[in-house]
């Protein structure tokens, strides 16, 4: 939507243009101060470190998507806060000690980001965190490792969405609710599995599950048939797995292979990575996700913005329509919506103002939010994830994704 976004801001009288710097480039000049208040003046420089090559090459190129789809239509209506965004993408392929290689470049050359995208990953993200805390550098994303909760070891980073234990709580009722009350368990083995296993051992005996077992596959797993045999051993009524990209179609495949008709419940990592692009259907049968809701026909939960505004401009970036999850796209696009509600909420792009800004959404909500994955991020100075809220996710189906990256819903 070209001119101005719908119920939000006023058009600005020129299309600022949308600076996109690979990851080698410099996209502005000047140094940012310490706390982040862009050095470039009228810009607004935005460094995301992302997986665009390897396994989960889909996710981050989605998350760029986003990136690029809010930068666009922020910079058509004045830019954020006023200041046209500059985008600086980085391939650090999910590899923490490449992702902190390229930030500490970026920082120490002199060219400061004021935001920074932390990651496709929660390894990649732990990693960065040291940084952003010693440079003062603001920090959004999707990536929901337990740990990322540290305010000591992260308190720069803000997480669009609940904790492991809010999410995995809410899917143990789920499963309850359909009757089930023994869970085998397979997660993914890197960071963000082991803050899901936690949760998932405190909250799933908590809602009445008696969890038979648990194992762990590699992220780039190519064979899962040990785990889900061991799995089976236990008679569970149902199999819960969380993980994301290639490696979960691999589980399914070996769940295929070894003729295990167990329900399944997939997680919200699981539900973005596409699962019917992953195994043919026979694959796919007595299988639900846990998925953000905005990923989910007809359940979005802010669709007029979502609809009018922000799917246009995402699919003007992903040529062809979504090719994983819907949210994936949208929280890319977020990041810089709740950034600019931070900044016109407190009058400032100053990294330590917009900390302080963003912990009192949940008590003052920023007027005209044009965010659309979740209703509020509601963060507080204890918590700095948006935690979970009615409508924000349901239980759906692993179909083939429409153009908008959304699959039906459970019934």
């Amino acid at each position: 939507m070209k001119g101005r976004i719908a119920g939000g801001f006023a058009a600005s009288a020129a299309v600022a243009a949308l600076v996109f710097a690979g990851c080698g480039s410099d996209s502005d000049s000047g140094s940012a101060s310490s706390g982040g208040d862009g050095g470039g003046g009228d810009t607004y420089r935005v460094y995301a470190s992302l997986s665009l090559s390897g396994p989960l090459a889909g996710i981050g190129t989605a998350e760029q998507d986003g990136l690029k789809a809010a930068a666009e239509v922020l910079n058509e209506n004045g830019g954020l806060d006023g200041r046209r965004v500059v985008l600086d993408i980085a391939d650090d392929g999910s590899d923490p000690t490449q992702a902190v290689s390229l930030l500490q470049k970026k920082v120490t050359g002199g060219d400061k980001p004021d935001l920074v995208w932390p990651g496709s990953t929660s390894n990649v993200t732990l990693a960065l965190c040291p940084i952003l805390m010693q440079q003062r550098v603001l920090a959004l994303g999707i990536t929901a490792s337990t740990d990322i909760g540290d305010l000591d070891r992260c308190g720069y980073n803000f997480v669009m969405g609940p904790t492991p234990s809010d999410s995995q709580g809410a899917v143990a009722r789920q499963m309850v609710d359909r009757g089930y009350r023994k869970v085998a368990v397979l997660l993914s083995n890197d960071a963000y599995g082991q803050a899901v296993q936690k949760a998932v051992e405190e909250s799933f005996p908590a809602a009445g599950l008696e969890i038979t077992a648990i194992e762990n596959f590699a992220p780039d797993a190519l064979d899962a048939s040990p785990q889900l045999r061991r799995l089976r051993g236990g008679d569970p009524d149902v199999l819960f797995v969380e993980g994301q990209g290639a490696a979960v179609g691999k589980v399914l495949e070996s769940r295929q292979q070894l003729g295990w008709t167990v329900p399944l419940v997939g997680g919200t990592g699981f539900a973005g990575s596409n699962v019917a692009a992953l195994v043919g259907p026979d694959a796919l049968r007595d299988i639900v996700m846990w998925q953000w809701a905005v990923g989910v026909e007809g359940a979005a939960p802010v669709p007029d913005r979502l609809e009018q505004t922000a799917l246009p401009a995402i699919l003007r970036q992903a040529s062809g329509g979504m090719r994983v999850a819907a949210n994936l796209y949208v929280g890319g696009y977020d990041a810089l919506m709740v950034a600019d509600a931070a900044a016109r909420a407190g009058g400032s792009v100053d990294a330590d103002t917009m900390r302080e800004t963003l912990r009192s959404f949940s008590e003052r909500a920023p007027s005209d939010p044009q965010w659309v994955m979740l209703k509020a991020y509601p963060y507080t100075a204890e918590k700095n994830f948006s935690g979970l809220q009615d409508g924000d996710f349901t239980l759906a189906l692993p179909a083939r994704l429409n153009r908008e990256g959304q699959v039906p819903a459970a019934r």
